[in-house]
């Protein structure tokens, strides 16, 4: 055998030892999957080199099939054949249903070793074959990109810098002599040694010109600018279609959540801040509230100003301090309840103006006694005075006059010898939060329907949170009592940890203002979901992603962020867990979705697809256009079939191609019948070849 074959049968298990351990080490530390690294790198340089050394020989496709076969079988055996790839989509599947909601495949059943072993045998064996077969590199790379792909579809799926380094090098020393390698092998491996070493030079430049700690998220910022422009085109159109003399000069409020929009939330998972708490407990977020009620919707006042913290009417309790690191800067501060020192509230809110990510804030809690202090004569108001405006110029009771009609009636049947306002409060939550079960599919407001709150306590027997706080704050105004719709997080903090605080934990609740205390005091209407798992401190989260991120604000209760755009959507708290039902195989309890039937036809469907594009396209270039575009477009297709029936094509076929190509002479029609001539006695060989094998060749083409 000559030296210049094993030359490439050693340059051959190199590029396949780098793209079969790079591309598996991509996939298993980007998903953080228990594998041994080091015995990977020794199977991939096992499998890398058996390849190079089996392909140097005649039959070595023959004995790589065999020796695959009773791996396999003996894996199927076992049965640590299915189980690994189930494990392998489960572990994959989860990150993706975390970001996209889509579904989790397969189930957790055990290690994902002899899955990866088997995709990076693949690969090596691909990467093999190309450089000893003197093939296309077009299935290795594809083989090697595909672990690769899979890390970018989820932004919290990072490769280690080592093994994307490895597989970049080896794709690039690939691709740099695959077109040489065919034509002349020895030349194809003088330029892989002179380009190995500018090319890790080049890699390592690039490594330390970006690396890894420097990467940006950019997600959530297009996210934001998506929903601006989705959240902006109602508004525009209602600019454009109202004349101006129907807008009141002094009307400063911002545009509407619109209740009776809302429909089926979905579940949303990306990380919106991290809280750190020196107290646990249910630690309630004030983002945004609103004091303007309509029959189908909220707004708040922009010119409203006030203070917002602990009262003067009892001995509040120090709870340390709540740290808050957000993703992103917020145009609003996520405030705590109680905050040691009174902060102003713009519009309904803290805003945000020195753009900080980051702030600590020191709080404080109710004594647990505080309802005691409820007997004690009303503390004095003049804290709600302010510079502009004060809390008596904004009616926190006004309710439309049908509304407040209806409501008064029903709140006959509701309170009966309840004195204090907080008294109130607590039947009226009581009775709001047995009205209805909570569930995520509650369907819109009927639109015949003229008040959204009659709707859901007297039509509707489903909700969630923005349907529960908003006829809790509904029924207090009725009765009396200052109360507002606010939105913002409920995070279930531990003390002294960090938690990350996702879009599912959005929530809506009520505050009522308890003068006793001198107090807004947070009032909680929405049930706890049952289809949580009991027992989970944190089922009764009703969480909801935010509109900067909700690409579906047509649904938004848009909570506005200082005018800027919707907020606070719906969705409930999903701790993993999932349904109780779900058996023991599958932890985290996620529904095991329904997609392999859909995988098996379109995968397939897929590459026949691709096939018939393919062979359609060559048929036109051999067909159509002048004789010479035609004559190469022919010569192609010959030498596919000598590669195919490992079959050297004709000298003549050859000239007359090189005539095609670098001369002015137009072949005549006599001279292209002469590859048609070939080409109909290798189809005909082709078609003697077994099923199997016409199938595989057919699928390879197809890739």
């Amino acid at each position: 055998m000559k030296p210049e074959k094993w030359i490439s049968a050693l340059a051959g298990a190199v590029l396949a030892f780098l793209l079969s351990f790079g591309g598996m080490g991509c996939l298993i530390s980007a998903f953080d999957m228990e594998v041994g690294m080091a015995g990977l790198a020794l199977s991939c340089a096992v499998f890398s080199l058996a390849g190079a050394l089996c392909y140097l020989l005649k039959r070595g496709d023959a004995i790589i099939a065999c020796v695959s076969a009773l791996v396999l079988g003996y894996l199927w055996r076992r049965g640590t054949l299915v189980s690994s790839f189930e494990t392998l989509a489960y572990v994959i599947s989860v990150r993706y249903d975390g970001g996209y909601d889509c579904g989790i495949l397969g189930r957790y059943s055990g290690t994902v070793t002899a899955a990866v072993m088997i995709a990076g045998a693949l690969i090596a064996l691909a990467a093999a074959r190309t450089v000893c077969r003197r093939d296309t590199s077009i299935p290795a790379l594809t083989l090697a990109l595909v672990p690769l792909l899979l890390c970018v579809v989820v932004t919290d799926t990072v490769p280690k810098e080592i093994y994307l380094f490895l597989l970049l090098l080896g794709m690039i020393l690939l691709l740099l002599t695959g077109n040489l390698r065919r034509s002349d092998p020895g030349q194809a491996n003088t330029l892989l040694a002179m380009a190995a070493i500018p090319a890790v030079l080049a890699l390592l430049a690039l490594f330390w010109a970006a690396p890894k700690d420097s990467y940006v998220n950019r997600t959530e910022d297009i996210q934001d600018t998506l929903v601006a422009w989705a959240a902006g085109v109602p508004e525009l159109w209602e600019d454009l279609t109202t004349s101006e003399d129907t807008v009141s000069a002094n009307d400063d409020r911002t545009p509407r959540v619109d209740l009776d929009s809302l429909g089926p939330r979905k579940r949303y998972t990306y990380a919106v801040m991290d809280v750190f708490a020196e107290t646990g407990g249910v630690l309630y977020l004030r983002e945004q509230d609103y004091n303007n009620y309509q029959n189908s919707g909220w707004t708040y006042s922009v010119s409203r100003e006030e203070y917002f913290g602990k009262g003067t009417g009892v001995e509040w309790e120090s709870a340390g301090k709540v740290t808050i690191t957000t993703r992103r800067v917020r145009d609003v501060f996520y405030y705590p309840y109680y905050p040691a020192e009174d902060v102003l509230l713009k519009g309904g809110c803290v805003v945000n103006d020195g753009e900080l990510t980051a702030y600590e804030v020191e709080r404080y809690v109710l004594p647990g006694n505080w309802e005691q202090h409820l007997s004690e004569p009303e503390a004095d108001d003049s804290r709600l005075e302010f510079p502009v405006g004060s809390a008596s110029s904004v009616n926190y009771t006004k309710l439309p006059p049908d509304t407040r009609e209806w409501a008064e009636e029903l709140l006959t049947t509701i309170l009966t010898d309840e004195v204090t306002d907080t008294e109130k409060a607590e039947a009226i939550a009581r009775y709001v939060r047995n009205s209805a079960r909570y569930d995520l599919n509650t369907p819109r407001m009927d639109e015949d329907a003229e008040d959204f709150v009659r709707w859901f306590l007297e039509e509707s027997d489903t909700g969630y949170c923005v349907h529960f706080a908003t006829a809790a704050a509904v029924l207090l105004r009725a009765a009396g009592v200052d109360a507002r719709y606010v939105t913002g997080y409920m995070v279930p903090a531990k003390a002294g940890e960090t938690v990350t605080v996702t879009a599912e934990r959005a929530h809506a609740w009520v505050e009522y203002y308890e003068s006793r205390l001198d107090a807004w005091i947070v009032l909680e209407a929405t049930p706890p979901d049952l289809t949580e798992e009991p027992g989970d401190p944190t089922q009764e989260t009703d969480a909801a992603p935010t509109g900067e991120e909700d690409t579906q604000p047509q649904t938004d209760p848009e909570e506005t962020e200082s005018g800027e755009g919707t907020e606070s959507t719906d969705a409930q708290e999903n701790t993993g867990t999932g349904d109780p039902d779900d058996s023991g195989d599958n932890p985290g309890g996620k529904r095991r979705g329904g997609g392999w039937w859909l995988l098996l036809v379109l995968i397939p469907g897929g590459l026949w697809a691709q096939r018939e594009l393919r062979m359609g396209i060559r048929r036109q270039r051999m067909h159509r256009g002048g004789a010479n575009s035609r004559c190469l477009a022919l010569w192609q297709e010959v030498c596919r079939y000598g590669r195919v029936l490992k079959r050297r094509p004709p000298g003549e076929l050859e000239t007359l191609a090189q005539k095609a190509k670098f001369s002015q002479h137009t072949l005549t029609a006599q001279e292209l019948m002469t590859f048609d001539a070939w080409l109909r006695e290798q189809r005909r060989q082709f078609r003697g070849k077994p099923w199997y094998l016409r199938l595989l060749l057919g699928c390879i083409y197809a890739v």
